[in-house]
């Protein structure tokens, strides 16, 4: 019979070591490998920051109708009663107007061609930014 020896995993660099240390959950690729494919831990983040126990998890890529500006989202999700929910992870201070960006994009995917806008779904954009580009200030928008 011919068993295959197990492959020797080549040693892990100390450099290599050092950049895995430094990933945190606020790194976006490190992030997106994080919650790739696992909805349960996607949920469990949904339910603790928005309180929604029914929202389910997608990675959405949105664009823009000129395709000059377009976005695939940190995490998307449709809760039971059809409404929009983007969590942006950030560790740079974003614009607000990004956020302005991120709801139109929302409100032009969510609609079909013809459809009254009187159907289109509440929405919620939220950043989670590693610092506080307001400075301890509260901005209430709408």
């Amino acid at each position: 019979m011919n068993e295959r020896k197990p492959a020797r995993e080549k040693p892990i660099s100390e450099r290599t070591l050092q950049r895995i240390r430094n990933f945190r959950l606020m790194d976006d690729l490190f992030m997106q490998v994080c919650f790739e494919n696992n909805i349960v831990c996607v949920q469990l983040i949904l339910r603790i920051i928005l309180k929604k126990p029914d929202a389910v998890p997608t990675q959405h890529p949105l664009h823009s109708l000129q395709e000059t500006r377009s976005r695939c989202l940190d995490v998307f999700a449709q809760d039971s009663q059809g409404r929009l929910d983007n969590l942006e992870i950030q560790r740079k201070a974003v614009a607000p107007k990004r956020g302005s960006l991120h709801s139109a994009l929302l409100d032009a995917s969510a609609l079909k061609d013809g459809e009254a806008f009187s159907r289109l779904p509440e929405a919620h954009v939220i950043f989670i930014m590693e610092c506080d580009p307001f400075k301890g200030n509260v901005i209430k928008l709408g």
